[in-house]
């Protein structure tokens, strides 16, 4: 959760770690802005306990669901776990830390494993939420071959993977190799100092750990609707001269809801890529953009980083707003009933409607 420390990826830190170089000389921003720091750790303490509240039931309800935990499933349980320990480790860090600092300034070590901790979940998120939009990419696109990607040693590969890379190109960092993980203003907290020479790796760093997931993930479901759009558009027009055939019927009905619950997977999780875009790229752009202007604001570097945490926290919510199913199980999981829960006359169809959600949540 270091992130309310730092800027939303290395390039902010950077970007502006010399501009703060330049105002150490100034008052610090926790004496300008003491007041303003207080109301932030209690908002970002209430935005933690919502996350994880949110995060780890979801987590739960999935993980333990046979019908759930498999497929695209899988995958989507694995980012929620991420986003748990973002809000639930992470964050309480660096409240404390950030609080405290101006009472006991934070040491070399402890920025180290704090800043290399949270560069490891942060970029894992992005590239596990790259590779869950790839494999509702092969769902869409490629589903003879969608089996392959669904198999248990692929979905660990995908899971591991993510991992991988941001263990791989965080690492050089957290040993010193391309820059320091160390105090810096205006706050006191962790943040990363680049040396001039190790200028390139830091941009390769943002490219390969942020830029591309976070803009592959968009492409990859902008081509997802265009070919569903194609798809349904086709059928459409199909239907008309084959209505009379009763012999393909249940084909082209199975097909039909095949391409329905494949849809709404792409569409629920694209919703959810698009809250986590709003959240997250503030920060990284502000930053960017107006180094100068971001680095002499203290209390909008707060403001955005609490929005990236928001990101994190409420992302369950859209789960389980589109997810029948998830919904269903959360409920039972917390020992929630109500009036959806008994019997109706329109029983019947609510429990066909469950199984194909099942269908895509799980196996799909």
């Amino acid at each position: 959760m270091v992130v309310l420390m730092l800027f939303a990826n290395n390039s902010i830190s950077n970007n502006s770690a010399a501009i703060f170089e330049n105002q150490s000389s100034l008052v610090p921003a926790w004496i300008i802005y003491s007041t303003t720091l207080q109301v932030w750790v209690a908002i970002i303490g209430i935005l933690a306990i919502i996350g994880t509240s949110l995060n780890v039931p979801l987590f739960v309800t999935i993980a333990t669901g046979s019908k759930l935990n498999t497929g695209s499933g899988a995958l989507i349980a694995h980012l929620l776990f991420i986003e748990s320990m973002l809000c639930s480790v992470w964050n309480p860090i660096i409240c404390i830390s950030m609080y405290t600092a101006h009472i006991k300034p934070l040491s070399h070590t402890f920025c180290q494993y704090a800043l290399f901790g949270y560069y490891i979940f942060l970029h894992c998120a992005n590239w596990s939420t790259l590779l869950l939009a790839i494999n509702r990419f092969v769902a869409i696109m490629f589903p003879h071959q969608y089996s392959k990607v669904s198999s248990k040693p692929a979905l660990l590969f995908s899971m591991s993977f993510g991992w991988m890379v941001a263990i791989g190109f965080n690492l050089p960092g957290f040993l010193g190799v391309s820059g320091d993980y160390v105090p810096i203003p205006p706050w006191g907290g962790c943040g990363t100092k680049v040396t001039a020479q190790f200028a390139w790796f830091n941009a390769l760093l943002t490219g390969v750990l942020t830029s591309i997931p976070v803009s592959g993930v968009g492409l990859a479901y902008i081509v997802m609707f265009v070919k569903i759009g194609v798809v349904w558009c086709r059928n459409r027009n199909a239907v008309v001269t084959k209505q009379k055939d009763d012999s393909s019927a249940g084909a082209r009905h199975d097909r039909s809801v095949l391409q329905k619950r494949r849809f709404d997977s792409a569409k629920m999780l694209f919703i959810s890529y698009l809250w986590y875009s709003l959240c997250y790229l503030p920060a990284p752009i502000a930053s960017s953009v107006y180094p100068q202007a971001y680095a002499s604001m203290p209390a909008l570097q707060l403001a955005l980083r609490g929005v990236l945490l928001m990101g994190y926290a409420f992302n369950p919510v859209i789960y389980i707003a589109m997810n029948s199913e998830y919904r269903k199980r959360l409920f039972k999981l917390l020992h929630i009933t109500g009036d959806h829960f008994t019997s109706h006359p329109t029983r019947t169809a609510t429990v066909a409607k469950s199984q194909v959600d099942s269908a895509w949540t799980g196996r799909d």
